[in-house]
């Protein structure tokens, strides 16, 4: 059994933040994310030594996500920050890349990226947990970084993937986010 290597991938959208009192906010995002990992390719003999290593395969998700929350926040010109909510996805792509598998010279690999899409479950659903801090310039402009911890509870594959396992994203994003605030800034 291995260990798939979670791969750092892109995310990045807008959200709307709603202020219920001083500390306390309902937020909203829509998020363009990638998710993926490496699988390593091996060989072995009868008994399960390791022959060989053929390197590993890229697995790429791209999915369009939609974080709901509740936070909690302290400060006014330096904040710190938690929220607590789920991430609900829609599967936009999903592809096979080989281009990190080592192939005997005497054969034709066909295409290196190679569309999975039809294997894998078009929802995806995840709770989350996120920690950050952040520095308001202004009233109206801040920046705020952020790792947040996610863990599916849908499987990720579907009836047309070749193995029958379970298998589920789970992991940290890091982010960093540009705030601009709209309209009336009083607190409630």
């Amino acid at each position: 059994e291995y260990e798939n290597e979670n791969m750092n991938r892109f995310f990045g959208g807008i959200s709307y933040q709603y202020t219920i009192s001083k500390n306390i906010y309902l937020s909203a995002e829509l998020l363009y994310s990638q998710k993926g990992y490496e699988s390593p390719i091996v060989h072995n003999d009868n008994q399960g030594n390791l022959i060989k290593d053929f390197g590993h395969v890229d697995y790429r998700y791209d999915y369009l996500s939609s974080p709901i929350f509740i936070g909690f926040k302290i400060g006014n010109q330096l904040i710190a920050f938690a929220n607590l909510g789920v991430m609900p996805s829609i599967l936009l792509r999903a592809e096979m890349d080989y281009s990190n598998y080592h192939f005997s010279p005497l054969v034709d690999p066909g295409p290196l990226k190679v569309d999975i899409s039809s294997t894998i479950s078009k929802i995806d659903f995840a709770p989350m947990a996120e920690l950050g801090v952040g520095f308001n310039f202004t009233d109206r402009i801040g920046l705020n970084v952020s790792a947040t911890y996610y863990h599916s509870l849908t499987n990720i594959t579907n009836d047309n993937f070749v193995v029958t396992s379970k298998a589920t994203f789970h992991g940290l994003m890091y982010g960093a986010r540009v705030m601009f605030t709209l309209g009336d800034i009083t607190n409630k």
